[in-house]
């Protein structure tokens, strides 16, 4: 099953969706928004509540994947309790996803990670995890208590739910796979963090802190105070 979650967005998707020919079990959601707020968490929340699968992928609307993505998923589950896909970015919105036409590697950090031999032995390993191409199963997401409502802003909530299985002994898998990010002129991710974006970065840092309390969470989010 497909479930599309529109937290308040006007660009007439539901429209988009229903004119187009897929051959998928489709369901689509519109949550009005009722401020400016950030509420991908809140989103992927109803989504999950809303699922009958027990087996679970998060996938951000600027994101294209490969063919046998969904394949790679389950795969990994079979061993891991999360799973996420490498991200690539491509040059620009006409780029074919292929890798020599997408730029090197994820931002700066994240390019340890994809270095790295065995993810679960990187120090604070939750620091990676990101929702743009992640696989879960249902009764893990729960048991980490989901997404917290207080993020509302960009960023962090992910890494929240990262921190909350890492706790609780999960064991994260990198897919050798790749999935594509179509560039976002407003929120940059390649190379230096901006200003702009460290900005909205440190707000939802400390809630993430506040959230969490520990001197590894602020260990984390030192660089951004």
């Amino acid at each position: 099953e497909v479930l599309v979650i529109d937290d308040g967005g006007s660009d007439n998707l539901s429209e988009l969706l229903y004119s187009t020919s897929l051959e998928l079990q489709l369901k689509y959601f519109y949550l009005p928004k009722l401020d400016k707020s950030f509420r991908a968490g809140i989103a992927r929340n109803f989504g999950v509540n809303k699922s009958r699968s027990e087996k679970i992928c998060f996938l951000d609307s600027d994101i294209l994947v490969p063919k046998d993505f969904l394949n790679s998923v389950l795969a990994g589950l079979e061993a891991s309790d999360l799973v996420m896909a490498r991200r690539r970015y491509l040059k620009n919105i006409q780029s074919e996803p292929v890798l020599n036409e997408c730029l090197s590697l994820d931002e700066i950090f994240t390019e340890k990670l994809y270095r790295a031999g065995n993810w679960n032995e990187m120090k604070l390993k939750w620091m990676y995890v990101c929702t743009y191409a992640l696989g879960l199963e249902k009764k893990s997401f729960f048991k980490w208590g989901g997404f917290s409502r207080n993020f509302l802003k960009y960023g962090y909530e992910d890494t929240e739910l990262g921190f909350n299985a890492a706790a609780q002994n999960a064991q994260f898998q990198l897919l050798d796979i790749d999935v594509f990010h179509i560039p976002d002129d407003d929120l940059s991710m390649n190379g230096l963090i901006d200003g702009k974006r460290r900005e909205i970065l440190r707000e939802s840092a400390e809630v993430f802190y506040k959230n969490t309390l520990t001197t590894e969470s602020l260990e984390a989010i030192a660089w951004l105070l």
